[in-house]
């Protein structure tokens, strides 16, 4: 009795422990909400709040503003750029106040805009071989099979990378990498500031990159060429890395009663 009493706190404490070990992730990126009062007076002047808090990992250089208020005057500017650090909070205020003719009360609608600078990057392995490699590790069954699809997102951008083949077999025939990119996010990309998509070490690639991607909904998909005809080695371990910089948008509302 006495032993089974021993090994039931071991067991607890076996739990606890490895409990304690679990990472917890939050959300990554920002989350912004609008601060106001329901109801305002006609001559009025009052306050509202647009809150930013960076759950992410990286700082965020932050351009906010209270672009459209509605019959409301602006006492101010209004916006303001900020670096929005790790784990930080910070807020945008805006004085309003109803100046004009009210018959009767009326519901007014203010919208506050948040974009920010961001990066998306992606790294993946794949095997390059000569169809001589190729036959002779497939007769001796030393051929794995590799995944020709990756999927990665960072809850802005999603981007699918689809390749002709896995291990890519050198010959004359061009083997192509394809690349997919959609937005994931509760907001709008408003830019796609630079595209990066190369292979290393040093295989020549040729990318269909549109001047202005589209990647709302289904996405952008872009077709890369590969011409792997001159490499030496009969087996090569190469990676595809994705970079991209853009631009993204938040937007947020809130409505308030003018009596």
């Amino acid at each position: 009795m006495k032993k089974m009493k021993i090994l039931e706190i071991i067991v607890i404490c076996s739990i606890i422990i490895i409990s304690l070990c679990v990472e917890s992730k939050s959300y990554y990126g920002l989350e912004i909400s609008i601060d106001a009062p329901t109801e305002v007076l006609k001559n009025q002047e009052f306050t509202v709040f647009l809150d930013l808090k960076n759950n992410g990992t990286k700082s965020y250089d932050i351009e906010a503003e209270f672009f459209d208020v509605g019959l409301f005057t602006k006492k101010g500017e209004c916006k303001k750029k900020f670096e929005l650090k790790p784990r930080f909070e910070q807020s945008l205020e805006c004085k309003l106040i109803y100046e004009k003719e009210l018959e009767k009360e009326m519901l007014q609608t203010i919208y506050a805009s948040v974009i920010y600078s961001s990066e998306f990057s992606m790294v993946k392995e794949i095997v390059l071989m000569t169809q001589e490699e190729y036959e002779g590790r497939r007769i001796t069954k030393r051929l794995e099979g590799l995944p020709r699809t990756f999927v990665e997102n960072n809850n802005d951008l999603e981007v699918l990378l689809e390749l002709s083949e896995n291990p890519i077999i050198v010959r004359e025939a061009n083997q192509y990498l394809y690349l997919t990119i959609r937005n994931v996010g509760n907001g709008i990309v408003k830019d796609i500031e630079n595209l990066e998509i190369k292979i290393l070490p040093n295989i020549p690639i040729e990318c269909d990159i549109p001047e202005k991607m589209y990647v709302e909904r289904y996405g952008e998909r872009i077709a890369c060429k590969i011409n792997a005809k001159n490499i030496e080695k009969s087996y090569l371990n190469a990676y595809v890395i994705i970079n991209i910089k853009y631009k993204y948008q938040l937007k947020s509302s809130v409505e308030i009663i003018v009596r």
